[in-house]
C-alpha cells in the first residue's frame, strides 16, 4: 500500500474485536458508562403547548410541522393541542414526554413510518407508569409510509375523532 507521495506504507490491521471475554466485557461496560453520560447531556426536545392541552401530539420532522398546522386549526375551534417534538431520537426524551403521559394526557403519535416512533412513546408511558404507580396511557397512532404525507386536516380530523368533538 502506498501513501499520497508514493512511498510504501506499512499495512495496519484494525479490529474492534476483543477475543478475551473479560476484556471485551470491560470495553462494553465502559461504553455503556459513556452512553449514560450522553443521555444526561444530549437529550433535546421541544414542548409546544403541552401543559393544559386536551391532547398531545408527538411528531418530528415534517410531521411536526404538519402538527403545527393542525394546532392552528384546533385553536380556531377552541381545542387545545400540545406538540411534543423530540429533537434527539437517541437519546429519546422519555422522562419529559412521560410527564404528560403520567398526567393522563391522550397522546397521538403522527409519523411517516409504520410505528417506529410510537414504540418510543409507549416506552415513555411504561417508564412513567412505573414511576407513578401504573397510570394507564391512551396512546394513538396516525401513520403513513412510502412518501405519503399526512395533511393538517387529516391530523385535526383524527384529533377530533379521538376527543369525540
Amino acid at each position: 500500500m502506498k501513501d499520497r507521495t508514493g512511498a510504501q506504507k506499512a499495512a495496519r490491521h484494525i479490529t474492534s474485536i476483543e477475543l478475551v471475554p473479560e476484556k471485551l466485557e470491560a470495553i462494553v461496560k465502559e461504553r455503556f458508562v459513556r452512553y449514560e453520560k450522553i443521555k444526561e447531556a444530549e437529550i433535546r426536545f421541544e414542548d409546544n403547548g403541552c401543559e393544559g392541552a386536551d391532547l398531545v401530539m408527538v411528531a418530528y420532522g415534517t410531521c411536526a410541522r404538519i402538527c403545527l398546522g393542525a394546532q392552528v386549526l384546533a385553536k380556531k375551534e377552541g381545542i387545545k393541542l400540545g406538540i411534543f417534538r423530540p429533537v434527539t431520537l437517541w437519546p429519546f426524551p422519555y422522562d419529559a414526554l412521560g410527564k404528560y403521559i403520567s398526567e393522563g394526557k391522550t397522546v397521538l403519535t403522527v409519523e411517516m413510518s409504520l410505528g417506529q416512533l410510537v414504540e418510543d412513546v409507549k416506552l415513555s408511558a411504561y417508564e412513567a407508569s412505573v414511576k407513578t404507580g401504573g397510570a394507564k396511557a391512551d396512546i394513538r397512532l396516525l401513520s403513513h409510509a412510502c412518501g405519503v404525507i399526512p395533511t393538517e386536516e387529516e391530523v385535526f380530523a383524527k384529533v377530533k375523532e379521538i376527543l369525540k368533538k
